[in-house]
């Protein structure tokens, strides 16, 4: 028997109106917990919780992606006039995607000294390891140079990668040092398309 109806996954859900509410204040970028404070004094039949919202703003995203997935990533890209650089297979499944603000190109070939290089130790719903390039002003003020979403974390990843990130720099400037972990594939790549910078793990 269910004693208390509102926490069964069946009955337990927002009413259309509710959800529209939640529709409208995440479109005006309401954080989640002033939306659920809404829901909350507004329906209070529905026997909101917080779980409800992040569902109900998930589901707008997808309906918002009209299902493009990581292609609506890049989509965004594009709106937003992001340089980057795509790798397809040949049933044209994304492998590689380096993403990066045009300002950000500009204070990279200024200051080009030094690096810093990290992948995050989770992948994410696509299974793509996300790949961060940060970079370091004379004044030991940081800058995302860009970002990449790897198909995985090998040298031919890396190498892809890295040759990217050369054509940014240009031939004519060679980095001062890359900080990096001890990720063997990042750093036998580094020695190859980066000859003459210095690595410290």
């Amino acid at each position: 028997m269910i004693v208390y109806q509102e926490g069964h996954r069946k009955i337990s859900k927002l009413s259309p109106d509710a959800k529209k509410v939640v529709r409208d204040m995440t479109k005006s970028k309401v954080a989640p917990r002033n939306i659920m404070a809404t829901i909350a004094e507004q329906f209070p039949d529905d026997h909101p919780n917080i779980r409800h919202i992040y569902n109900c703003r998930n589901d707008l995203r997808t309906e918002m992606s009209d299902g493009r997935g990581v292609k609506q990533f890049l989509h965004l890209a594009r709106q937003s006039q992001h340089l980057y650089w795509v790798m397809s297979d040949d049933l044209s499944v994304l492998q590689h995607a380096f993403i990066l603000h045009p300002v950000k190109v500009d204070i990279l070939r200024t200051y080009p000294y030094v690096i810093d290089m990290d992948s995050t130790y989770k992948t994410n719903r696509y299974g793509m390891p996300f790949f961060e390039i940060v970079g370091v002003t004379p004044t030991n003020q940081n800058f995302l140079v860009g970002y990449v979403f790897m198909r995985n974390e090998c040298t031919a990843s890396y190498r892809w990668v890295l040759q990217r990130l050369r054509e940014l720099i240009g031939y004519d400037k060679e980095p001062s040092v890359f900080l990096t972990d001890r990720e063997l594939g990042l750093c036998a790549t580094l020695r190859e398309v980066f000859p003459g910078t210095k690595s410290n793990q």
